[in-house]
């Protein structure tokens, strides 16, 4: 969290005019000045304290990402062109995988880079900026996902359903500095099932057919990480059967 703290005290853009609201979820933190604080006892997740973040926060607009991202430094002069082209859409920007060297993390993000150049029916929270009155308005995450994976594809659902569009901001970049290994690797794939199989449930949604997962293992295995890209969707395929007969 320190690290994405400094990088937002660096952005290219006139601090008066944002603030910065950091939601500690069970946890004991300490900030710089000028930064608030929101503390959420008992611990709820993600969904819960990102929709306690954003009805504690004053500005129009907000812009969630997460502890382990890293803002460049136009980060939000480049949102804010995308909401002066469209001010009532969701704006997510690109997350970059900040430590190529680490083969799990790169295999995560080249599923997340094949999900924002298909079709893009949802963006990830690590860089997502949304209006807060429809954000409101449209009431939030649903907090009844308590683990992270999920939450954000069903925001973007309801978001997409109710006529509202969205945008891919390829030039609003966050760095992702996050460290997986096999096993942490399977575990949050398995998570992304899970949470997959929630959001089915609750939306009477289609899952992906054939040719979406043919394509995908065609653009992993151009940039090399067909096996691991295999492994992950075995994870989420075993998450997907795990919570199909959890209540």
């Amino acid at each position: 969290m320190a690290r994405c703290l400094r990088a937002i005290e660096k952005l290219e853009y006139p601090r008066s005019q944002f603030e910065v609201v950091v939601v500690a979820d069970g946890v004991r933190v300490n900030v710089p000045p000028g930064v608030r604080t929101v503390y959420q006892y008992p611990p709820g997740g993600p969904a819960l304290a990102r929709n306690l973040g954003g009805s504690k926060a004053e500005g129009e607009y907000l812009v969630f990402t997460d502890d382990d991202c890293q803002p460049s430094q136009d980060w939000l002069h480049k949102i804010e062109s995308h909401l002066v082209a469209d001010p009532r859409s969701v704006v997510g920007g690109s997350i970059r995988n900040a430590i190529p060297q680490n083969p799990y993390s790169t295999a995560t993000q080249v599923i997340i880079d094949f999900l924002y150049q298909s079709d893009p029916q949802f963006v990830a929270t690590g860089n997502l900026t949304v209006s807060k009155r429809d954000f409101l308005e449209l009431g939030g995450f649903d907090s009844s996902w308590g683990v992270a994976g999920g939450e954000d594809r069903e925001f973007c659902w309801r978001w997409i359903k109710s006529g509202r569009s969205l945008r891919v901001a390829s030039d609003a970049v966050v760095d992702h500095y996050h460290e997986l290994s096999l096993s942490s690797f399977w575990n949050q794939h398995f998570r992304y099932g899970q949470g997959a199989r929630w959001f089915r449930n609750l939306h009477d949604a289609p899952s992906g057919n054939l040719g979406f997962y043919l394509s995908l293992l065609r653009y992993s295995a151009a940039r090399g990480c067909l096996v691991l890209v295999l492994f992950a969707q075995a994870a989420t395929a075993a998450g997907i059967a795990r919570q199909r007969f959890t209540p």
